[in-house]
């Protein structure tokens, strides 16, 4: 490997990470619809929280937004496979000097920038259903999302991995957006969770984020929760991006597997 060749990989790892992020945001804007749909379930189950808990804190109301999030990564996910399956992207970026992560990277980043709209509008609806809430802290609710935005990008890491890899993913959104919504403590916190599905969600970061916001309301501080919740999240990236490698391993080695 010649001194320049590192320098060149990375320049074109990273042209192909902006690249892959500029077409979802374009595929995006062609469907603006996708979004609004997407959004429903996650508002309706804000709604009945809402609804139950009389007048809702600053919790249901963030989490009924990251629910937005899931509703919207979920099936974006699913959706970015069957396009560069469709368009023989992977396939071909695999047989190229920029790695097949890199495409999934860069959507995926688009993808949760994308979710993050979803999340004023999800409040929004709640605010004017339910009049405002009071925001004890706006640093640590912010500091909050930004955990869980965090914590769903390492989901869907995982995620595209998995379908990419494995080639199955009929009926993934169906099951996959009530599961994360339960076990990222979104509406349902882990504790009132029996024990063999508090664990998992305790694998979760937007489960120590949500945890964080409770606490909040509760007159205590949400930093400690906060900071577990970025550890989990920085662990979780890794993972991610580890198998996100070995995938890219595959398909350089056997690339004619991946074909449809």
């Amino acid at each position: 490997m010649t001194p320049g060749q590192p320098a060149l990989a990375a320049r074109l790892g990273i042209d192909a990470v902006l690249a892959a992020f500029r077409v979802h945001l374009r595929v995006a804007a062609i469907t603006p619809l996708a979004m609004v749909f997407a959004l429903l379930t996650p508002l309706v189950y804000g709604i009945i929280v809402a609804s139950g808990s009389g007048r809702p804190g600053i919790a249901v109301i963030v989490g009924t937004g990251l629910a937005g999030m899931i509703g919207t990564i979920i099936p974006q996910s699913v959706i970015t496979i069957l396009q560069e399956r469709t368009w023989l992207t992977l396939e071909q970026v695999a047989l190229s000097q920029v790695g097949t992560a890199t495409i999934l990277v860069g959507r995926l980043l688009a993808m949760t920038a994308h979710a993050l709209a979803g999340l004023p509008v999800a409040w929004l609806v709640i605010v004017l259903l339910f009049g405002p809430v009071h925001v004890p802290s706006p640093g640590q609710v912010l500091a909050s999302i930004a955990v869980s935005a965090g914590g769903f990008l390492a989901v869907s890491l995982l995620i595209v991995g998995l379908l990419a890899r494995r080639r199955y993913y009929a009926g993934m959104p169906n099951g996959l957006l009530p599961l994360l919504l339960l076990l990222s403590g979104v509406f349902v916190p882990a504790s009132a969770l029996p024990w063999w599905l508090a664990l998992p969600s305790r694998l979760l970061a937007p489960t120590w984020a949500m945890e964080g916001l409770r606490r909040l309301e509760a007159g205590r501080q949400a930093w400690p929760d906060i900071g577990i919740g970025a550890a989990v999240s920085v662990v979780t990236i890794a993972l991610g991006v580890l198998y996100l490698r070995r995938l890219d391993h595959h398909m350089r080695t056997s690339p004619e597997a991946y074909l449809r």
